[in-house]
């Protein structure tokens, strides 16, 4: 498994983009409507098991590229749909959709790394230009072990759940990934991508830098990891009725609100980088880091607060205050989305579970596979115009817009409902702690804010930065 994920190889996908900007964008589509793949993609793995001549290099390499957009952008619809339901107190719904958002976003950067998650078979593209099989394993073992208290049935069979896991985690201990420290390409700050942060930061070096974000795509990724080995967890949320136990919900609507109302605030875009707080959020947390690592001596020496203004000068930057005062806070008041993520989903001790915590960490991994899509499809030499035919199609689908009413300057998709965002955050404030959901839906004007409220998948499309 480990040389079937070091081989993946990019470049492929990269080619894959180039072929939809000539012969398919100018169509209306990212994929030629024939290709086996996208007619009946578990057909098409096992016809090419038989015959590998049935599937051309092409077929898959624009399958993967077109993959890495729209895996990308679903997985933001799933985020939204989790958190409708969450907002109308379907919790066990809303992680079961939270935890897809997540996978989504991880498939979606998988197919970026040339990698094509299916049913029990999947491929990879290599830099040779090969077309390649995960190796195969029985279909089952008859094996399970407790851990804290529940029961883990191990599979060997690598389907959809458990092959996207594996593959993220044979990624992270790669000694091959990431090539050109393109993962660190992804994040910026101040017009400075994360690799050129690293470079310039004293004794940093980019080994370490590349570490830190595996270990971040690991922590993003912990419901992956969860699910796809315990079966039982996964399939009581999703299939399970959720009502006949007397569960406490773990946050009140109050609650859920104000920490959604600072997602947003994360999320809000800015013409230079449409993630701009939250990417300065994870630059602290980063630098942080490789201070963390550098050896004593230098530490002793050197104090974190003295290597970032030797940074910012080595980078050109302004030696702004707020902005130094920020980066060198080592013990600040944490964001809330990066509190939630660091939460556990399930709480064994009462049994209720915690949606925003899969939330949270699906949020991060789709602002991850955003910035690998857009690096995919910059490298190839896609502009942001060349695909006004499918961020028109997603916004009339999701009624951002009417029929000839598409602004190609996106970013003004978040000032369409900012203060739709305000309204809901300072009503449910006056009304904390015993808001319930019908005060909104019988509140003139709420019901329309709480729709936009709910519609964090307008991040999906201002997130291209291409």
């Amino acid at each position: 498994m480990q040389n079937f994920v070091n081989t993946a190889s990019s470049i492929p996908v990269i080619s894959g983009a180039r072929e939809i900007k000539a012969n398919f964008a100018p169509g209306g589509t990212t994929v030629d409507q024939t290709n086996p793949l996208v007619l009946n993609s578990t057909r098409a793995i096992a016809n090419f098991i038989q015959s590998p001549s049935s599937l051309t290099q092409s077929q898959v390499n624009t399958y993967l590229a077109s993959s890495v957009l729209l895996h990308n952008l679903d997985g933001w619809v799933y985020l939204s749909s989790a958190i409708d339901c969450l907002l109308n107190g379907d919790a066990a719904i809303a992680l079961h959709l939270a935890y897809y958002s997540e996978l989504r976003g991880s498939m979606s950067f998988l197919a970026s790394q040339g990698i094509g998650i299916f049913n029990n078979r999947h491929i990879n593209v290599d830099r040779h230009n090969a077309i390649n099989l995960n190796p195969p394993i029985p279909q089952y073992r008859n094996s399970r072990k407790v851990m804290h208290g529940r029961t883990h049935y191990h599979r060997t069979d690598f389907g959809t759940h458990i092959f996207t896991w594996d593959s993220l985690d044979h990624w992270i201990k790669s000694s091959v990934h990431p090539m050109n420290d393109e993962i660190l390409k992804v994040f910026s700050v101040s017009g400075k991508s994360f690799d050129q942060w690293a470079d310039k930061f004293p004794y940093a070096s980019t080994l370490t830098a590349n570490q830190i974000i595996k270990k971040w795509l690991k922590q993003w990724n912990a419901d992956v990891h969860f699910y796809s080995n315990d079966r039982d967890a996964r399939n009581n949320v999703s299939y399970r009725p959720q009502r006949q136990r007397n569960v406490p919900s773990h946050f009140t609507l109050n609650e859920i609100i104000k920490k959604l109302g600072a997602f947003w605030e994360i999320l809000e875009p800015d013409n230079t980088n449409r993630f701009m707080l939250l990417d300065k959020y994870l630059l602290r947390i980063f630098l942080q880091e490789i201070y963390s690592t550098l050896p004593t001596t230098i530490r002793s020496a050197n104090t974190f607060d003295s290597l970032v203004r030797q940074a910012l000068t080595d980078l050109g930057l302004s030696h702004d205050i707020s902005f130094i005062n920020f980066l060198t806070n080592t013990s600040p008041v944490a964001h809330e989305l990066f509190v939630e993520a660091g939460k556990d989903a399930i709480i064994l001790a009462t049994g209720s579970i915690n949606p925003l915590s899969v939330i949270a960490r699906a949020t991060l991994m789709l602002r991850l596979s955003t910035g690998t899509a857009t690096s995919t499809f910059k490298l190839a030499g896609v502009t942001h115009s060349e695909l006004d035919f499918l961020w028109d199609r997603f916004g009339l689908e999701n009624g951002f817009w009417e029929t000839g009413d598409y602004n190609v300057a996106i970013i003004d998709i978040w000032d369409d409902i900012k203060d739709y965002i305000d309204d809901v955050i300072t009503f449910a404030q006056g009304k904390a702690p015993n808001l319930c959901l019908n005060e909104i839906y019988t509140k003139r004007d709420l019901p329309q804010a709480l729709t936009y409220f709910k519609q964090f998948h307008r991040a999906g499309l201002w997130g291209y930065s291409l």
